[in-house]
């Protein structure tokens, strides 16, 4: 009888909308887990720098379904004829500009990686361009 009444109550509840049952699942920001919310990696470039000059890559990590700002180390890792340019940072869910400085001529291929001890999942991306 005690879970008749109970029945009777809660879908009396539910009708009035009081009450509802989620079937689906959390959201994919709520995860308590480390690497659980996929994220995309960005890395834009100039194509072709002279010489001897800086060049600026535009580092973004967004979250690929859901909000909210990742949160963890970026690195960039250039490498080239006979070298190699590696700079880590740390990255606040805000697109960050990374400056390095290219004296050897050729091509040279950059990688970026995302990783995060946090909910964020690691994530990368690559880019290359011409030293003139």
């Amino acid at each position: 009888m005690k879970k008749t009444m109970i029945g009777l109550v809660l879908s009396a509840l539910m009708g009035l909308g009081l009450v509802s049952v989620s079937t689906g699942t959390a959201d994919a920001i709520t995860c308590p887990y480390s690497g659980c919310v996929a994220t995309k990696s960005s890395l834009d470039n100039p194509r072709t720098v002279k010489s001897g000059s800086r060049i600026t890559f535009r580092v973004a990590v967004t979250p690929k379904s859901g909000v909210g700002y990742p949160q963890g180390k970026v690195t960039l890792r250039c490498s080239g004829p006979g070298h190699v340019h590696k700079k880590v940072r740390s990255y606040n869910g805000e697109p960050r500009a990374i400056t390095m400085h290219f004296t050897a001529k050729g091509t040279w291929g950059c990688t970026l990686n995302f990783a995060s001890a946090k909910k964020w999942r690691a994530s990368g991306a690559a880019s290359s361009f011409r030293v003139v």
